[in-house]
């Protein structure tokens, strides 16, 4: 099923650093809106469309040819067949439920809108809706996904505090930084555009984390040109250098500061090894593609 809105006006071309097309990845997990938020939000700012995706695990139809394959209802630990008629029906409440969370984050806001399905594995489809999509958030892998009611109904309150008086709630902690992986090439200053953009809309700090590649830029380098890229904006922002080319070192100098978003280009090629893909897998945070 798809819905749409009619989008805002705009003349003008929007500049390198903006999207026109901003998509988030979900699968059946979603519970916390956060990401989906974040994303209408920016979509709303940059005049563009938010479509959102939600990714079927193909397993679960495999599941339910078994017949030996059970559901446990977690409250009363009832045991009850796995089905073909059950999956269908749980997988059709998944989709009405992210329409319902579009609906709700998008109707104050004058943008193009999309919610679709597709069947198969997470990262697959993710990776092929990405390609045509300007700014990919990916959210399944995250921890806040599998949060608390407490913090998922909180998340739920700000949204509907929002939709009243267009303010956020007040918050009780301060909001994790943005972080962004920089060296220097035309698809990371899209992705250090995009990752002010955030730091901006959430009033979070912008973290940069430098790679000077070898035989290319000092960090000095980059330090100033992804300054100068920045200043127009008075964001703060801390740079931190990476003294290697490898995933596991930004990830864990993140887990040790804290984080809401982590922004890379697309096609990083730090980011390409099988081990990398396995360290992004821990971060607690979602990771925004930018192409």
């Amino acid at each position: 099923m798809v819905k749409r809105t009619t989008p805002a006006t705009e003349t003008e071309s929007p500049p390198a650093d903006r999207a026109t097309r901003v998509l988030v990845v979900v699968d059946a997990r979603m519970r916390d809106p956060a990401a989906l938020e974040t994303a209408a939000a920016l979509a709303a700012r940059m005049r563009a469309e938010l479509d959102a995706l939600l990714v079927e695990d193909e397993s679960l139809s495999h599941l339910a040819g078994l017949p030996f394959a059970q559901e446990i209802d977690r409250f009363s630990g009832t045991a009850r067949p796995w089905d073909a008629p059950r999956v269908s029906r749980t997988l059709r409440v998944q989709h009405q439920m992210l329409s319902r969370i579009v609906t709700r984050l998008t109707e104050s806001r004058q943008i193009a809108t999309r919610v679709r399905v597709a069947r198969g594995h997470y990262r697959r489809e993710a990776l092929a809706a990405a390609a045509e999509a300007d700014v990919t958030f990916f959210s399944r892998s995250i921890r806040v996904l599998s949060r608390d009611a407490g913090a998922t109904d909180a998340a739920w309150l700000d949204i509907e505090h929002r939709r009243r008086t267009g303010r956020p709630q007040p918050r009780r902690q301060a909001v994790q930084p943005v972080w962004v992986l920089y060296d220097g090439g035309p698809a990371a200053s899209r992705a250090l555009g995009i990752a002010a953009e955030l730091a901006t809309q959430l009033h979070a700090e912008l973290r940069v984390l430098l790679l000077g590649a070898q035989g290319g830029e000092s960090v000095g380098r980059l330090r100033a040109r992804a300054q100068e890229q920045l200043s127009p904006r008075g964001a703060s922002v801390h740079f931190v250098q990476l003294t290697t080319a490898s995933a596991e070192q930004m990830v864990e100098v993140i887990a040790g500061h804290g984080a809401s978003f982590l922004c890379v280009a697309r096609g990083t090629s730090m980011l390409e090894a099988s081990s990398s893909q396995e360290a992004l897998e821990r971060l607690t945070c979602p990771v925004v593609v930018v192409g």
